[in-house]
């Protein structure tokens, strides 16, 4: 059967167009959830766009703590007025209804994000979230109905996907117009089979390189937060110990650089001849970069066992 020829569509005045969404790349930001062996980190930057084309600084990594869960969020807008309604009120309703799995879990997030949503008439400002989940219940074959820790890449006003190492997302989620520059840079370097410190270090060059390549959208300091897989509370990274390894991505251009012309080398003698010339330095390089440490503004280091719990704070 021949299909029919679809109706025309209407011509609309430009004037009564609906304008479109900007392209999930132009946001502003750069914000990156990714597991890790001890669990999972959400970091971002802190500049933060306003709805008149300004810049200012801000804190766009947040979290909440209720009896069941822990929480860590980070979002991408272009509107942060936006933002700083939507997120109180997913952290809120977290903390008041407290899921005790990650269906009820789901189901109060979503219903969070629409009622947001459905505030807009002309449509809502576009929201990218990050969010981590960890709840302190035994896990289930169907992971939906047990606990564990979780992370999310959530978009207003129902779109919610978890992430996991399996699938392809490799477990890494990008977001803001960072990710332009983050996203390949992760899937050609790096992978989530790392611990905390090596994911913290990957963070690190991926925020150089946002702040470098996407300077304009990217910039301030770097908040970052470690979850743990077990049920603890959040850990800080000082924002002073990002910006210390952050400084070393400079370094690790050159070494990606001193690759690459040794791997494209005209000759054999040639690439030998680079190898020689650099391979004492970028090893050095390299034992610097891992004496690096992630501390919290209270001196614990993120690499090891938290000094207590939830559970134990209310003792």
């Amino acid at each position: 059967m021949i299909p029919p020829f679809p109706k025309p569509r209407p011509i609309i005045p430009r004037e009564l167009q609906k304008p479109e969404r900007l392209a999930k790349r132009g946001r502003m930001t750069i914000g990156i959830g990714m597991l890790c062996d001890e669990g999972l980190i959400i970091a971002a930057d802190t500049q933060l766009a306003m709805t008149d084309g300004t810049t200012r600084e801000g804190i766009k990594v947040h979290q909440a703590i209720a009896d069941t869960g822990v929480y860590v969020t980070a979002n991408a807008t272009d509107d942060g007025n936006a933002a700083n309604t939507l997120i109180p009120d997913i952290l809120t309703d977290l903390q008041n209804q407290d899921p005790k799995n990650f269906a009820q879990f789901e189901k109060i997030v979503r219903n969070s994000m629409f009622e947001w949503a459905d505030q807009y008439r002309q449509g809502n400002p576009y929201i990218q979230i990050i969010l981590g989940a960890s709840l302190n219940r035994p896990k289930q074959a169907n992971i939906r109905t047990g606990g564990g820790i979780r992370l999310y890449n959530c978009e207003p006003p129902n779109t919610m996907v978890p992430v996991d190492r399996e699938d392809a997302s490799g477990g890494y989620i990008g977001i803001g117009a960072g990710a332009s520059v983050t996203d390949p840079i992760f899937r050609t370097l790096f992978s989530t089979t790392c611990s905390a410190n090596i994911g913290l270090r990957q963070i690190a060059y991926l925020m150089h390189r946002a702040k470098k390549d996407a300077a304009t959208a990217c910039g301030g300091e770097t908040n970052a937060v470690l979850l743990k897989n077990e049920f603890s509370f959040p850990m800080w990274v000082d924002p002073c110990h990002m910006k210390r390894a952050e400084d070393w991505g400079k370094n690790l251009d050159f070494c990606l650089q001193m690759t690459a012309c040794t791997f494209l080398a005209e000759t054999d003698e040639a690439a030998e001849v680079i190898w020689d010339a650099n391979k004492g330095y970028m090893i050095n390089l390299g034992k610097l970069f891992r004496a690096q440490r992630f501390l919290t503004e209270s001196g614990e280091d993120v690499g090891l066992p938290p000094l207590i719990t939830p559970q134990e704070s209310e003792q």
